[in-house]
Parts: structure tokens; C-alpha cells; sequence
């Protein structure tokens, strides 16, 4: 329905507007362009790490590869 489509334009404009903000008051606007940073959030979006990890150089280790820290959905 048009509802629908709307609601669904609404939600990722907000979305959108919402990851602009937070890349420019954490500091990184200077640093990654807006689709790069919404694509790093879109993988990571349950792990445990902070955005400044993220987005600093070599944050990743191989040892870190095999460590659990993606967060868990509980169903029940």
C-alpha cells in the first residue's frame, strides 16, 4: 500500500540521517565517507565493539577472528 511505501521511505531516511549525525559527532566525517561507514555498521551491528575501534587502522588481529563477540538473540 502507500502507507507502507511511506512508512518505508520514513524509516530509512531516518536511519540515514541517524548515521550522519553519529559519523560526524564521533569525529569521523573526516576520516570515512557516509557509505562506507553505513556499510561497516551494517556488518557489524551486533558486535561488541565500540565505533572508534572500528574505524581505527589494523583494529582487527587474527588472533581476534576466533573470539565470540557478536552479541546473542535470546528467542524466549
Amino acid at each position: 500500500t502507500s502507507n507502507a511505501v511511506r512508512t518505508q521511505i520514513w524509516t530509512a531516511l531516518c536511519a540515514y540521517l541517524c548515521a550522519a549525525i553519529t559519523r560526524h559527532h564521533t569525529g569521523l566525517a573526516s576520516q570515512v565517507n557516509l557509505t562506507n561507514f553505513l556499510q561497516i555498521i551494517s556488518i557489524h551491528s551486533l558486535s561488541k565493539v565500540s565505533l572508534n575501534e572500528l574505524f581505527t587502522e589494523n583494529s582487527i588481529k587474527p588472533s581476534d577472528l576466533h573470539k565470540n563477540n557478536q552479541m546473542e538473540l535470546n528467542y524466549l
